[in-house]
């Protein structure tokens, strides 16, 4: 006799209310959906007036509907027709492929996600054209958004807690940044008798409480004082 078991699986997905989900499973952003309506009356200057507002400001947050828990995040790109598909890396843990949406006829690429309001993260897109692109394309940051971290567009929306280690104090000294070559016989076994060090020099920082961490062929040297500083 064949037995059958029944497994439950559970999925925990952010709470959104049906009224908020376009047909296709996608969200609306409001200021996307007045936009859309200008260009279906003629209006298509409105589109140049939207790119005007974005620029410096993307992405585009807006509030979510009876969630304040959420804000709806959408992401922004200005390509022509040339670009095949747009690929959003990073940004929320929401489906492992997060492609853009390109709007009617216009060079506007966007998707809109349903984003925790204390998130903080960063992203990139890969853009692909209408070439024999590879499968494997390289993130490049968002142009439209002035705030980068690593070589990405990065995002702290309002509810983020604070990195009170990364901010500078008032009335702390700055430290100053030396590079300088050094000779380590300790490294020649993995062939090279050569490293870069890079030092923080701090006006009131104690030589005796210095330390030091080294990966591959950088290292650097931290002097550490009472107060935290960063550089």
């Amino acid at each position: 006799m064949n037995r059958y078991f029944v497994i439950p699986l559970l999925f925990i997905l952010p709470h959104v209310s049906r009224s908020q989900e376009a047909g296709n499973g996608r969200f609306h952003s409001p200021r996307l959906s007045v936009l859309k309506n200008e260009l279906e009356h003629g209006n298509r200057s409105a589109l140049e007036r939207f790119w005007t507002e974005a620029k410096g400001n993307a992405p585009l947050v807006e509030k979510f509907p009876n969630d304040e828990g959420l804000l709806l995040v959408t992401f922004l790109l200005r390509a022509g027709s040339e670009i095949s598909s747009v690929l959003l890396q990073g940004g929320p843990p929401t489906p492992p492929q997060k492609w853009l949406t390109r709007l009617a006829d216009t060079d506007l690429w966007f998707r809109t996600d349903p984003i925790p309001q204390d998130a903080r993260f960063t992203y990139g897109y890969e853009v692909r054209t209408n070439q024999n692109t590879p499968l494997e394309v390289d993130a490049v940051a968002d142009a439209l958004n002035k705030r980068s971290f690593d070589g990405r567009s990065f995002v702290e929306l309002p509810a983020a807690p604070p990195q009170l280690w990364i901010e500078r104090l008032p009335g702390v000294p700055e430290g100053k940044v030396t590079l300088s070559k050094s000779k380590a016989s300790a490294l020649v076994l993995i062939g090279t008798s050569e490293f870069i060090r890079q030092q923080v020099i701090h006006p009131k920082a104690n030589p005796a409480t210095s330390s030091s961490f080294s990966t591959g062929r950088r290292t650097m040297n931290l002097c550490h004082s009472p107060l935290f500083w960063i550089i």
